[in-house]
């Protein structure tokens, strides 16, 4: 399976590009499409088969489907009103929902995807946390999400996440929170499952948590 550098370029030309990565890791640019929007966040399907991409057209914050095809070439497949401007999205780990956080908005969302790996259906799930949500994550076991906020908010959502209906709801505790000063902006999890790691965008750190896989708790 061929690798590929997908990049969402803003500004007077406003773009996305496509390139392909060699066993030197040089790039080749494959395809270059133009938008009318600035894109911004976008997130890649868990089988590399689908792209979603937020874009501002005029006063909307869009979310567009597009299906990556075996020479890197993008085909829109749908498109979803995101009330907001996202400044993460990911996918679960099933591919079926796509998950937004909302720095300005303050806010979660889920949207749902197809069969076909297109956007276009109801939402899902709408979530008001704080302001400077900055990122947005599922668990292993998909049935946990976690949404880090930085700045003075200093602190991680969790929620109870259903992978059938793509509801997302508060877990119990419904945040935690690192030292002061810290501001927690993404995550990622240990090979192991059982800690987890938070960078610190005000503090210049990096926070260690236990996790419990059970409750699905940091």
């Amino acid at each position: 399976m061929t690798d590929y550098l997908i990049t969402s370029i803003g500004g007077p030309q406003p773009k996305i590009t496509v390139d392909s990565i060699d066993s030197g890791g040089d790039l080749q640019q494959l395809t270059d499409l133009a938008c009318d929007g600035n894109p911004g966040p976008l997130a890649v399907s868990p089988d590399r088969q689908h792209l979603y991409v937020s874009v501002q057209v005029d006063d909307q914050h869009l979310a567009r489907s597009y299906r990556i095809s075996a020479d890197g070439d993008l085909a829109l497949t749908g498109q979803t009103n995101m009330g907001g401007n996202p400044c993460h999205l990911s996918t679960d780990n099933t591919g079926r929902f796509l998950l937004g956080a909302y720095y300005s908005d303050g806010m979660a969302t889920v949207d749902p995807i197809d069969a076909a790996g297109a956007l276009g259906g109801a939402r899902t799930s709408h979530n008001p946390t704080e302001l400077r949500a900055h990122y947005i994550q599922t668990d292993p076991s998909n049935r946990f999400a976690f949404v880090p906020h930085v700045d003075t908010a200093n602190c991680v959502y969790q929620f109870r996440f259903d992978e059938t209906t793509g509801q997302l709801t508060p877990n119990d505790p419904p945040q935690v929170s690192p030292p002061p000063g810290q501001g927690p902006r993404h995550l990622c999890f240990h090979a192991s499952g059982r800690y987890v790691y938070t960078n610190g965008e005000q503090g210049s750190s990096v926070t260690i948590w236990d996790y419990d896989e059970a409750t699905g708790c940091l």
